[in-house]
């Protein structure tokens, strides 16, 4: 699983809270498009190693195979029991700003994170473009490989900004 889908997937939980798990269905796509045991062994794979705790707290998990009887089996199985989500309980029965949930916060764990990550890449890519300015290659390559460092810089430093506005309006709510 990627980064995102980890992201996705830890702040999701954090929104719920584990008393709403119970109401949660976790939906497997695209059988269609793969050979059934390929599925199955991915889907053995979210089961064991992502969903675990959610199943375990009593989330339920279906398989979508993209029609329509498909769908709304999936719909009818869900539960219609209305549960606070801790997300809910959080912000409008404590009062808490965003920023201080659990779900603000982690966030903003994963915010820190890539922002530390984004720093670490700048910095190394400083002392590889202070290494390649005075290594012995011809100057035309040299200032190709100096513009290419430049960019790759900047690309980094915008999705920084990015990070850091981010974070920004999530203390701000």
């Amino acid at each position: 699983m990627t980064n995102t889908r980890l992201r996705n997937l830890d702040t999701f939980k954090k929104i719920c809270g584990s008393d709403a798990y119970r109401s949660v269905g976790l939906v497997t796509t695209h059988w269609d498009e793969v050979r059934k045991d390929e599925g199955a062994r991915k889907e053995g794979e979210l089961l064991r190693e992502y969903w675990k705790e959610l199943i375990h707290q009593g989330a339920s998990t279906r398989r979508f195979d993209n029609t329509y009887a498909s769908a709304w089996r999936i719909i009818h199985s869900l539960s219609l029991e209305e549960r606070v989500l801790q997300l809910q309980g959080e912000m409008a029965i404590k009062k808490l700003p965003l920023s201080r949930t659990k779900a603000g916060q982690t966030l903003n764990d994963w915010l820190d994170r890539a922002a530390q990550t984004l720093r670490k890449f700048m910095k190394r890519l400083r002392m590889m473009k202070q290494k390649a300015a005075s290594g012995t290659s011809d100057g035309d390559v040299k200032d190709g490989i100096q513009v290419e460092f430049e960019e790759a810089e900047q690309n980094a430093g915008s999705k920084l900004k990015v990070i850091e506005e981010q974070q920004s309006i999530l203390r701000a709510k």
